[in-house]
Order: C-alpha cells, then sequence, then structure tokens
C-alpha cells in the first residue's frame, strides 16, 4: 500500500510540481532580487507587504508612484525572481495602495 505522501511525490515528479512549501520563500526571493538587481533601497520605506496567494505576489505599497515604477520593471522581476527559486513559480505580480501606518 502507498502512502498519500508517496503519491503526491510521485504525482509532483512525474508532472514536474515542484512547488516551494514555504510561501514566505517567494516573499524572501521577491525581496532579495529588488534589493539585489533592481536598486531597492529606494522603494524599501513605501513597501508595506508581500504575500503570495498561489502563482501570484501581491505588494503592498504605500504610494501610487512607486506602483508605477514597480510595474515598469514587473516582467524582469518575474524573471529574476523565478531564477532566485530555481523554477517559474511567480507568474504576476499585482500591487495595491494601502494607507500608510
Amino acid at each position: 500500500m502507498i502512502t498519500l505522501s508517496d503519491a503526491i511525490k510521485r504525482l509532483r515528479e512525474k508532472y514536474a510540481l515542484r512547488r516551494p512549501e514555504d510561501p514566505a520563500e517567494a516573499k524572501r526571493a521577491f525581496q532579495k532580487v529588488l534589493e539585489r538587481d533592481f536598486n531597492g533601497s529606494m522603494f524599501k520605506e513605501y513597501i508595506v507587504k508581500v504575500r503570495r496567494k498561489g502563482s501570484r505576489l501581491i505588494v503592498s505599497v504605500t504610494h501610487p508612484a512607486i506602483i508605477q515604477e514597480l510595474e515598469g520593471i514587473s516582467i524582469p522581476l518575474i524573471d529574476a525572481i523565478n531564477k532566485e527559486l530555481g523554477e517559474k513559480i511567480i507568474l504576476d505580480i499585482d500591487f495595491k495602495v494601502v494607507p500608510s501606518k
């Protein structure tokens, strides 16, 4: 008899469904890539929260002008995040304005 975890492991291997179990991994990759490759220090104080929902990242920022800046680099940013993660996990990034604390 095969266990459920073995069955899931086999399905993942067969269909290449490897996704990081830890949702914070994509958040860490986003922050690392933004800082390293895209001069993220100028965005740091405006980014309030980053979370992963399925294959997309939701980035909460405090100023609409920052959203325009980040949307301009979103495609290379997604590519760099996926490269950092080692596989294509993030397909889109949504930006939303939230009030500052």
